[in-house]
């Protein structure tokens, strides 16, 4: 019930700042608790537990997989964003890879972790397995996938 109003827009407005994503990470560490009726264990790792036995995601990796999914509809046309062609360079002789896009250059905190920059760089981490995939439910499927196996590994 509360996670929608958490995640509304996220792409736009996603927190950098630790004590940003502290306030929102507690929201979901109390619901936790509410869902798994355990309001007076105090243990350390208690709640942490309880996410995990619940299987949610962090809510800071779920914002960055709604950026991704954005840029991915972004660069293949499915949602017009304005200005987007000349934000979103391809790949040229500076970057590395077929689906790599050029990274831009800023010069203030507040405008390099913003949403372009940031999913730039995100974008550029992903294998090329998952920036090849030919529609969108492949696209999600390859990147839980590699989420997957990055936090097995």
């Amino acid at each position: 019930m509360v996670r929608p109003s958490l995640e509304y827009a996220s792409a736009v407005w996603d927190p950098y700042k630790v004590e940003d994503i502290n306030r929102l990470d507690k929201v979901q560490r109390r619901g936790a608790r509410y869902v798994c009726n355990n309001y007076r264990d105090k243990t350390p790792g208690c709640v942490t537990n309880m996410i995990q036995l619940l299987k949610w995601e962090s809510l800071q990796d779920r914002r960055k997989d709604h950026r991704l999914l954005i840029m991915y509809k972004a660069i293949n046309g499915m949602i017009s964003i304005p200005e987007a062609n000349s934000i979103i360079n391809k790949s040229d002789t500076r970057t590395r890879g077929a689906n790599r896009l050029r990274q831009i250059y800023t010069k203030t905190e507040v405008y390099r972790q913003s949403f372009f920059p940031r999913t730039i760089q995100n974008w550029n981490q992903l294998p090329t397995t998952v920036t090849n995939s030919s529609t969108l439910d492949d696209f999600k499927a390859s990147l839980h996938a590699a989420a997957a196996l990055r936090t097995t590994t």
